[in-house]
């Protein structure tokens, strides 16, 4: 059975790498250490469902990506947070990797353009003001079709294109890979690190203090009968977070997010005799499955991750 290093021990592989790279005539050695730490990367990475056949199919893309990160990191003093850093940034190549590929697949391999790109991206943000605008009572074939009429000539723009941007012609691998039950991996959420050197603790901080006002702006978007399910699971997440320490946050600094549940919270920080809910117990109070929350979960965070 292969084994899953920590994301402590790719640290301290890390480590040794950087301690030889400052000796001479340690080559083979250094290309020994970068070949076990790009294993021990490519295992970790093979265990998340959601992007396992796109790390697949873009192996020179995950190699590249370590290799970038170790000359980065090589030149920080601390090591600590090698493993968290390298493996987020392999997953945002994989994903625009993907995209990529299967743009390119669908028009014969032309090359994706940066005015492509900047296109798609304004469709995506003038959709969602169009959306916002509309009557309820507009089916969705409706909307569609008169965002197509809109956008071509706002953008000034093929109306096949817009079509294309609504009816993608296949999914990108991670998409078509995702499991039914399969929702977001935590470390997509909040980073996958519990102890953040001095050179991206800041930064991470920022990035999941930004990461909770998108989820509560998101949550009060949510119907009024999906609120308290929502808050419940979205509160079990970052309680995850909190436990494993992705995140370090006070009780009195979360209480401002309002999809927080004040209960559940209050639980994890005071009350330890008491149990905090399962996502699967959370799941039953409201009558759903374990695949039904798992959807959820997946359906709400696709609108706040890229």
């Amino acid at each position: 059975m292969t084994r899953i290093f920590e994301f402590s021990e790719i640290d301290n592989l890390f480590l040794k790498y950087k301690d030889a790279s400052l000796q001479e005539n340690t080559e083979k050695y250094l290309d020994k250490l970068k070949n076990d730490i790009i294993t021990a990367l490519w295992n970790n990475l093979r265990t998340k469902k959601r992007i396992a056949a796109a790390l697949v199919e873009n192996a020179d893309v995950m190699v590249d990506t370590t290799s970038y990160c170790i000359k980065q990191y090589s030149k920080y003093e601390d090591c600590k947070g090698f493993a968290a850093y390298t493996t987020k940034s392999i997953k945002n190549k994989l994903i625009t990797s993907s995209i990529d590929s299967d743009f390119q697949d669908a028009t014969g391999g032309m090359h994706v353009s940066d005015n492509y790109k900047e296109t798609q991206s304004k469709l995506r943000r003038l959709y969602k003001s169009f959306i916002a605008l509309r009557k309820t009572n507009s089916s969705e074939c409706e909307i569609n079709n008169n965002f197509v009429e809109y956008a071509s000539k706002y953008l000034g723009i093929d109306k096949g294109t817009v079509t294309d941007f609504l009816y993608p012609k296949k999914a990108t691998s991670i998409e078509s890979n995702n499991s039914e039950d399969d929702s977001y991996d935590i470390t997509d959420i909040f980073g996958g690190t519990n102890d953040y050197s001095s050179v991206n603790l800041y930064e991470q901080n920022e990035e999941n203090t930004e990461i909770l006002s998108k989820i509560n702006k998101e949550w009060k978007l949510q119907k009024d009968d999906s609120k308290a399910l929502m808050s419940e699971l979205l509160t079990l997440i970052v309680i995850e977070a909190l436990n494993r320490k992705f995140i370090s946050i006070e009780y009195t600094s979360l209480e401002p997010y309002e999809f927080i549940n004040r209960k559940m919270l209050k639980i994890f920080y005071t009350n330890h005799d008491e149990s905090i809910p399962s996502q699967q117990e959370i799941g039953e109070k409201y009558g759903l499955t374990k695949s039904g929350v798992s959807k959820k979960i997946t359906r709400f965070f696709e609108k706040i991750i890229n």
